[in-house]
């Protein structure tokens, strides 16, 4: 990665997180994001690529894996060859690429799919002045996973900082488990599907309600379901 690349990454990285304001060192930047990342979206393993002088390959720079480093190693893989469609795909895009089932897809490398026991992934790219500098992958570990959505968009949203938070108060499962990502952060307020709670609301549910039962008597129902 050259001198410019990382400087710009180091920028754009910083505000992810106010913890980075301690950071000194690439690295340890590019490796607070990926445990962040891994939080957040709830995965156990997050690697960051980032990109060499090289046209479009991308080398191993940090991951974390059940809380853990990557191995060494890790940093002679290369992403964006020939054969990494997935890859192609999110510089084509410029935007997060899922791949549900990585031993079937296409797109993806059979030797790094056999080595990494990758199941699924999730490729983010990581865009600065509209340019792809770097490569946020997520998966579990020899595991099968959906990603949703809207995990993509809150993961893109939190990359990019494009909000400084968000308050939800409707979630596709309820109650939200104990352990979902969501209760981790702290730039988010987070309310049990409340949000209807309103003096208004209840006054106009009892209104209705007497309104119905009475029209009902009266053989003049009202609010018909069908």
């Amino acid at each position: 990665m050259t001198e410019s690349h990382m400087r710009r990454a180091f920028t754009a990285l910083s505000r992810i997180t106010p913890a980075a304001a301690a950071v000194t060192s690439i690295d340890d930047l590019l490796r607070l994001v990926t445990e962040r990342a891994a939080a957040l979206v709830g995965v156990e393993r997050c690697s960051i690529y980032m990109r060499e002088e090289r046209a479009n390959l991308f080398r191993g720079c940090v991951g974390c894996s059940k809380g853990s480093p990557l191995p060494d190693d890790f940093k002679r893989w290369v992403a964006g060859v020939p054969a990494d469609g997935v890859t192609r795909e999110v510089l084509e895009t410029r935007l997060p690429v899922v791949v549900a089932n990585a031993r079937s897809d296409e797109r993806m490398v059979k030797s790094t799919v056999r080595h990494w026991q990758i199941r699924s992934l999730l490729e983010v790219p990581m865009v600065v002045d509209g340019q792809v500098i770097g490569l946020l992958l997520m998966d579990d570990v020899d595991a099968q996973r959906e990603f949703s959505a809207d995990e993509q968009a809150l993961l893109e949203v939190l990359q990019q900082k494009k909000i400084a938070g968000a308050g939800i108060d409707v979630f596709s499962v309820e109650p939200l488990p104990t352990d979902h990502p969501f209760r981790k952060l702290d730039n988010m307020v987070i309310t049990p599907h409340l949000g209807y709670a309103t003096e208004e609301v209840f006054r106009g549910h009892y209104v209705q309600m007497v309104e119905g039962i009475d029209a009902w008597f009266k053989g003049e129902p009202v609010r018909r379901l069908a």
